[in-house]
């Protein structure tokens, strides 16, 4: 048997997954949380495949990583904002 929860850290929502292709609910199968936006999603897409490609290359700086990213993959959602925590998490699995 299986279980899976949210991916929100604040949602307590689960299921239970038998062998067979039959899902049972748990105690808490509501969330109490709006869905995500895609915005939300696109920057956690771009924040984790950026974080994985500078550990692959430690000699490329940040910036220059974030804008061939950014080039490859037109992502209009995101803000100046989103940018600079990207940065700083890349910072922080490089020091790590």
């Amino acid at each position: 048997m299986e279980r899976w929860c949210c991916t929100n850290k604040i949602c307590k929502c689960y299921i239970k997954c038998n062998e067979s292709p039959e899902i049972f609910g748990g105690e808490e199968v509501m969330h109490n949380h709006d869905a995500h936006i895609e915005a939300c999603l696109n920057r956690k897409i771009l924040n984790n495949s950026l974080k994985r490609k500078t550990m692959v290359d430690l000699s490329e700086r940040t910036r220059k990583l974030i804008h061939k990213e950014l080039r490859s993959q037109y992502l209009d959602t995101l803000t100046y904002k989103d940018i600079r925590n990207i940065s700083r998490n890349i910072h922080k699995a490089r020091s790590s």
